[in-house]
Formats: structure tokens, C-alpha cells, sequence
């Protein structure tokens, strides 16, 4: 049996398969990012893994005949994947893999074929695989890095909201309904926004969205200015000779409307989604270009120190 995970920055989604592909059960969780630290990484994948089962109506007794692909958001903080690496449950199965969230998207969307992907979540990443090469744009945390997320979407939102309260920036529907989840004063505003992440902001993307496509001009400016982003990224992968692009993601479908038409003219549909990838993975897909890092253990691995692959 396979079990792929999609451990993102919002949510983490497991499917269990046969190795004919079809589907046994599937399990949801709250997010997955490394930057929440270990434990609560390994809380989120561990309920999110057990509903599967459960869902398959199968216990843990069958974990040594699965093999397990996680995609995990901030994988590229190796010391709490290492930490997930040495957890009991997960050396409990067959085989396990920890790569990216992008690698298990990419997976997805091109399977062994050439291709890129941008993909705009709570986070934002290009991932290309060209010949033996692997290219990466962003995905290095927001906020310094992942400016067309939808992270960076409700930063923006709550920056302006900001802005308009100290009467700079004219009130807007947006604004209004910003604040308004605050509802304080000045001391509890601060407070408020000081308690945001990544995630919280990324939920406030929607109401952009929404007031966007209403025609409010805070909205589409915003909205305007991270898809700009998501559209350097398109470009510079073109300029590279990628000619097969996906643009996948929860907010990848919303972008699509607000990157260039050029740019909308390569797009491709994607063969599958992330969880395809990362069952694919699982189930030994190469994993093209000379980056790509995976923890890999095994439930016949004895001691801490893992083998560590560069494919």
C-alpha cells in the first residue's frame, strides 16, 4: 500500500492507495508547516495518517506494508524534519520520504515528464524540471520570500486596513471588513494583528478575492501586485526553455485570471495533484535535477543516522 501526504501550510491531506491506484481512504488535518516547530508538525501528520486508516477501516498493525510520501511544507528546515524522521510512528512503516510540498505538487502536475509548476498557496514556489536540472523560484518563507502567496495576499490586506485607520490610505470595503475582524482599539488592534502567521494571513486571501472580483480598487491593486509576482516567475521559467507550465495550488485557479494572457497561453493542465505526486514518490517515482533533497528512512533502519539522497 502507498499513503501520500500533502502536509501544507493551511491544511494536510492523506490518501491511501492501492498499488493499482485505487483509493482506500483518506484523512484531513490542520497545517503542516515546519515553521510551527516538531511537535505540532508531527501532531497534524499523525492525525492526519491515522484518519486514512481508519477511513480504509484498517489499524497501525498495517504500517510495515506501507510506504509513505509526505510533501511537506518548509521542508527545507532540515532539523525538524529530522525530528519527524526519528519519530516512532513514522519508522512504523515500510518506507518513509520526506520531500517538499513543491516537489509533491511538481509530481503531480508532470509526473516524469519535463515541465514546470508554480504553485500559490499559503506559500508560493516555482519548480522546474528541465533535462538533469532543477530549478527553484521562492518557497524560501514568508515573509522575506513567497510574495505571490496568499500569505503575502493578506499581509497586504492587513497592511492597507493599517493604513486606513491612520488615515492615509482611504477607507475601502476591504479595509472595513479587515478591521472589523479586529474590532478593538488601538492597544487590542496591535495586539490582534501581532498574533497573525502565515496561515491566518493566507485565510484572509479569499476576502481579497472576493472583493476583488467585486471591483474594489484596494482589492485589485493587491491582487494586481502578486500575481505580478507569479508572473515573473512564469516568465523567468520560459525564459529558461520550460514550455510545459502548470500554475496548481488552492489559490492557483484565482491567479490564473490575473497573470498576463502570454503567460496564460502556456499553461497546461496538470496530470494530477500533489497527493498523486507524493504517491507517486512513494511508489518510486525518479525524482529529477541534482537539488532535489529527500529524508528517506526505512522501518529496517537501526540507528538515527538516515540516509540522506540527493537523486
Amino acid at each position: 500500500m502507498l499513503l501520500g501526504v500533502d502536509a501544507g501550510g493551511s491544511t494536510c491531506r492523506a490518501r491511501l492507495v492501492k498499488a493499482d491506484g485505487s483509493v482506500l481512504g483518506t484523512g484531513l488535518a490542520g497545517p503542516a508547516n515546519t515553521r510551527l516547530g516538531a511537535a505540532d508538525v508531527i501532531l497534524s501528520l499523525k492525525s492526519c495518517c491515522l484518519q486514512a486508516l481508519v477511513n480504509a477501516q484498517l489499524t497501525e498493525n498495517v504500517l510495515p506494508e506501507v510506504d509513505l510520501c509526505v510533501g511537506i511544507a518548509g521542508h527545507s528546515r532540515s532539523g525538524v524534519v529530522r525530528e519527524l524522521e526519528t519519530d516512532i510512528f513514522f519508522r512504523s512503516f515500510k518506507s518513509s520520504l520526506f520531500v517538499s510540498d513543491a516537489d509533491i505538487a511538481h509530481a503531480g502536475a508532470h509526473g516524469e515528464d519535463d515541465g514546470g509548476t508554480v504553485i500559490v498557496g499559503t506559500g508560493s514556489v516555482a519548480i522546474a524540471t528541465l533535462a538533469d536540472s532543477r530549478i527553484q523560484i521562492g518557497g524560501k518563507g514568508f515573509p522575506g520570500s513567497d510574495l505571490g502567496s496568499g500569505a503575502h495576499i493578506g499581509l497586504l490586506a492587513v497592511q492597507h486596513a493599517l493604513l486606513v485607520k491612520d488615515g492615509v490610505q482611504p477607507a475601502s470595503a476591504l479595509s472595513e471588513e479587515i478591521l472589523a475582524q479586529a474590532d478593538g482599539g488601538e492597544f487590542d488592534l496591535c495586539h490582534y494583528f501581532d498574533q497573525l502567521g502565515p496561515t491566518e494571513y493566507a485565510q484572509r486571501a479569499p476576502l481579497v478575492v472576493r472583493h476583488a472580483d467585486s471591483g474594489d480598487d484596494a482589492a485589485v491593486r493587491i491582487m494586481a501586485r502578486c500575481a505580478q509576482h507569479v508572473d515573473e516567475m512564469l516568465l523567468h521559467l520560459r525564459r529558461l526553455g520550460v514550455s510545459k507550465l502548470c500554475l496548481v495550488g488552492g489559490l492557483g485557479p484565482t491567479m490564473e485570471q490575473w497573470v498576463t494572457d502570454e503567460n496564460r497561453r502556456q499553461l497546461v493542465d496538470p496530470q494530477g495533484d500533489p497527493i498523486n505526486g507524493a504517491v507517486a514518490i512513494a511508489a518510486g517515482l525518479p525524482r529529477s535535477g541534482g537539488d532535489l533533497q529527500a529524508m528517506a528512512i526505512s522501518s529496517d533502519d537501526t540507528t538515527d543516522d538516515h540516509a540522506q539522497t540527493h537523486q
